[in-house]
């Protein structure tokens, strides 16, 4: 004979987050990834590019994965993204001058650097650089920003520049408010 109950609330949201937790664990395995790796860890699997630095990339970025990391988890891909892949974003400043910028206190101080890296679908190292550089004086209409982006496809391949400033210019407009950077703290 089979007993036929209501679960209560708290029995059933228990067992609904169980199962939950039970298909995340699954789903984040890494049978069916590259290399046994996760997609957080192939975002973070930069290769050694912020200790030593990829042929092709300016010498002012070495180090950059030491720097302050703008994301707290990797940036996911979109259908629409130009920068496609799976991303992080570093700045050679501090967590404080980010945040007031994103509370639109103030704007990333002269000298900033940015770096972009992304992890291309199906790749398992960084295929994309996208740079920006706040150097006064060199573009007054986008806040002194330089844009300057490389790729390459294969991991032993040198960066190549493929995109500057005025091809960058049109998607960072829409992130006026924040300094043109769409990466915010958090």
């Amino acid at each position: 004979m089979i007993l036929r109950t209501p679960l209560t609330p708290l029995l059933a949201a228990t067992v609904a987050l169980v199962l939950v937790v039970l298909l995340f664990a699954v789903g984040c395995s890494s049978d069916d990834e590259p290399n046994g790796e996760s997609t957080t860890e192939r975002a973070n699997n930069i290769d050694g590019l912020g200790e030593e630095l990829a042929e092709g990339l300016p010498e002012e970025i070495a180090g950059f994965a030491g720097w302050e990391k703008l994301n707290f988890e990797p940036i996911p891909p979109k259908s629409s993204d130009p920068h496609l892949g799976v991303k992080d974003v570093f700045y050679n400043g501090t967590s404080r001058e980010a945040e007031a910028v994103d509370n639109g206190e103030a704007p990333y101080p002269e000298g900033s650097l940015i770096v972009k890296t992304a992890t291309r679908p199906d790749a398992d190292f960084v295929g994309l650089i996208a740079i920006m550089r706040k150097i006064k004086g060199i573009d007054r209409e986008h806040n002194d920003w330089e844009f300057v982006e490389y790729t390459r496809e294969t991991p032993d391949q040198s960066f190549e520049v493929i995109a500057r400033d005025a091809v960058c210019w049109t998607c960072h407009m829409d992130a006026e408010p924040t300094d043109f950077v769409y990466t915010r703290r958090g």
